[in-house]
C-alpha cells in the first residue's frame, strides 16, 4: 500500500464506523487493524534480523513491513497509536540496537517523513536526536542504505521578539 493510498484506507474505515447498517461490524475497526499492524511490525522485524532462524526475507516480505510502518505512521497522527508504545517500543526497537539493520533505518525514515512532527511531541528530544543521527549518510555503515535514504537535519526555531515602547 504506498503512502497516497493509506488515506483513501482510513477514510473507508471511518465511513464504515460511523455508517448506521455496518457501525455494528466496524466498532473500533481502526483500533483494532492498527494492533494487528503493531504487532505484525514487531514480529517482522524481528524476524528480518540477520541469524534468525527464519528463511531470508524477499522484497515481498519488506514490503509488508514497510505497508504496515506506513499504516503505523499515519495511525500515530490520527492518534490512535498510545504514547507508551510510540515512546516505549516504536522507536526503541528500531534504534537502540548495537547494531541498526537496513530495513530497520528504512522503517524509521518512512515513520518519520510521515509522523516525524507527531513523534517528536511524543518522544524526549534525545530520542529524536539519536534517530536523526542514524539517518545522516554519514553515519549508515551500507553504500546500498545510504544511497536511498533522504539527509536529514534537525530545525533550529528561532524567534524574533520585538519591544516597542
Amino acid at each position: 500500500m504506498t503512502r497516497t493510498t493509506s488515506p483513501l484506507l482510513f477514510r473507508f474505515i471511518s465511513d464504515a464506523e460511523l455508517d448506521p447498517i455496518l457501525s455494528t461490524y466496524a466498532i473500533s475497526l481502526h483500533d483494532r487493524w492498527c494492533r494487528g499492524s503493531l504487532q505484525g511490525f514487531f514480529r517482522q522485524s524481528l524476524c528480518y534480523l540477520p541469524g534468525q532462524r527464519y528463511s531470508t526475507p524477499t522484497s515481498y516480505d519488506f514490503c509488508r513491513l514497510y505497508t504496515n510502518v506506513n499504516l503505523i505512521a499515519h495511525w500515530v497522527n490520527l492518534g490512535h497509536v498510545q504514547l507508551e508504545d510510540v515512546r516505549d517500543r516504536i522507536l526503541q526497537s528500531l534504534t537502540f540496537q548495537p547494531t541498526v539493520h537496513p530495513h530497520q533505518l528504512n522503517s524509521l525514515m518512512i515513520l518519520l517523513k510521515i509522523s516525524g512532527a507527531t513523534f517528536a511531541a511524543y518522544v524526549d528530544p534525545s530520542v529524536m536526536d539519536r534517530c536523526c543521527e542514524l539517518l545522516k549518510p554519514s553515519n549508515l555503515g551500507s553504500e546500498q542504505v545510504a544511497a536511498g535514504l533522504a539527509e536529514v537535519r534537525t530545525l533550529i526555531l528561532t524567534i524574533k521578539i520585538n519591544f516597542e515602547c
